[in-house]
């Protein structure tokens, strides 16, 4: 789905999603974040921050993080993906060594009991090396993505530190987060 659409599909849950994702970050943090409408919107709740390294594949990010939060921000280049709004290529820079990041931010199509997936082949294997990178792995989703196990796997819950979400999971989702070791944070 075109990123222009699911900006404005669940809007206010997403809202809420970003806003309490926010909260879990400090000053000073070096975040990697992907391409998505809600990861978008956390990008923009990051204004009462300072020192951040923002790194992301999203042609959006950049523009909405608030100026203040972050010292500096950096896009992944690769294959433009315009209807997406988001590169898709390695998750480093050319004359760089391995990126190390405090937390990743991910977006993702579907949580389910199986794990993360999204809709793209090519966003799954990147997503898996912004996961590898970081220290912890915070996943917004909204409810609309329980339950969906879409086209492409990016990785098990267990590689999933936090979930940030609008609702409770349903109960054999919470089970198997909750077997995961996976922190459900509700959006209030």
């Amino acid at each position: 789905t075109p990123v222009t659409m699911r900006v404005n599909a669940r809007a206010a849950e997403k809202e809420r999603i970003a806003r309490a994702a926010a909260a879990l970050i400090a000053d000073g943090e070096a975040l990697i974040i992907n391409g998505g409408s809600t990861t978008r919107a956390f990008a923009g709740e990051l204004g009462g921050l300072r020192n951040l390294t923002v790194v992301t594949n999203s042609l959006g990010v950049p523009a909405a993080v608030p100026p203040n939060a972050a010292r500096g921000v950096y896009l992944l280049g690769g294959h433009v993906r315009q209807e997406l709004q988001v590169t898709i290529g390695a998750v480093g820079f050319a004359d760089a060594g391995p990126l190390s990041a405090d937390t990743a931010i991910l977006g993702v199509g579907g949580v389910s009991v199986r794990g993360l997936s999204t809709t793209m082949l090519e966003e799954a294997a990147m997503m898996a090396a912004m996961m590898d990178s970081a220290r912890r792995v915070i996943v917004l989703a909204d409810s609309a993505k329980f339950g969906a196990s879409v086209l492409a796997h990016i990785a098990p819950l267990a590689s999933v530190h936090v979930l940030v979400t609008d609702t409770q999971p349903p109960p054999n989702l919470a089970a198997a987060l909750d077997e995961a070791e996976v922190e459900v944070i509700v959006a209030g």
